[in-house]
């Protein structure tokens, strides 16, 4: 199992996944006009076929500033060995508290018995009033 992620390198790769994605995309989208349109259609529609080319470039042209944005989010993402000593520390803030905890528990039966001396005494003087 790899210890260090290379994120540029995962970038990278989906960017070429994405433009190989753009390409099959063109070569369905011809292949099923080829498939389910009449020459007479593909003629008539040759207009029609120029604005759909500029609209797929278009949106070929957002897909990749998509990509610039997806590489610069997962370029500030924490390293996992900066997750590792987060975790470390959360562990080690654990223990912490939970010597805390012990001790106040402590003081809590120190304070326990202090309160019921405190009450001998004030009845033993109450009764020797009394």
């Amino acid at each position: 199992m790899p210890s260090e992620v290379d994120w540029g390198r995962v970038a990278d790769f989906l960017q070429v996944v994405g433009g190989l994605g753009g390409v099959i995309a063109l070569v369905v989208v011809f292949w099923l006009k080829g498939t389910f349109v009449s020459k007479a259609d593909y003629e008539a529609d040759k207009k029609v076929a120029a604005v759909d080319h500029r609209t797929l470039l278009d949106q070929m042209a957002l897909f990749n500033a998509a990509q610039v944005e997806i590489k610069a989010a997962l370029k500030s993402l924490p390293e996992i060995q900066e997750l590792h000593l987060l975790a470390m520390s959360l562990e080690r803030l654990n223990g912490t508290v939970g010597a805390l905890d012990t001790k106040l528990n402590g003081f809590g039966d120190l304070m326990d018995r202090l309160s019921t001396m405190v009450d001998r005494h004030e009845e033993h003087l109450l009764d020797r009033k009394g």
